[in-house]
């Protein structure tokens, strides 16, 4: 009886210790990725079914570690600020082949002059979840640079680290 009891319930138990560890953890760190991007009119959904539509940046080839895809943001809120505007956003990262990210950002658009069409960007990308290599994906990326809304250009100086792996 104990060797029954043995040979069933330890498989069992090491499977509901371990089956939800993911061992390898995938990160790439120091990113430092560059390009003169689009804005537009973006549309897409999360794995888990969210969908996003607004304006945003339109989706551009990147490159993060061994996964090349494609990134694109939407704007999920504008809110008037003393030196510009607070503006919230969605990025989302996608390989199509089953390894994507996405964030929640906090970006401040400053002025650059008085028509207001023309704004320096500061944007903290906090990464929440993930796919495939990104699964439980944690991390941060940071991009700073211009963005004219009267030619749609939105030049990105992206920085950080994007991990996955779950505990």
């Amino acid at each position: 009886m104990k060797t029954i009891a043995l040979t069933t319930v330890l498989p069992a138990l090491f499977f509901i210790l371990f089956a939800c560890k993911k061992d390898d953890n995938y990160c790439v760190k120091n990113i430092s990725i560059k390009y003169d991007g689009s804005v537009g009119v973006v549309s897409f959904t999360l794995p888990g079914g969210d969908k996003y539509s607004g304006q945003g940046a339109l989706p551009h080839a990147v490159t993060f570690g061994k996964h090349a895809g494609k990134f694109q943001s939407v704007v999920t809120k504008q809110t008037p600020g003393p030196t510009g505007m607070d503006v919230e956003l969605v990025h989302y990262f996608d390989d199509g082949k089953g390894n994507a990210f996405w964030t929640s950002d906090k970006a401040t658009f400053t002025p650059l002059d008085t028509t207001f069409t023309r704004f320096q960007v500061y944007d903290v990308m906090t990464i929440v979840d993930g796919t495939g290599d990104f699964e439980c994906a944690s991390g941060q990326l940071i991009n700073e640079g211009p963005a004219d809304f009267s030619t749609g250009i939105l030049k990105v100086n992206m920085t950080g680290e994007v991990c996955g792996g779950c505990d």
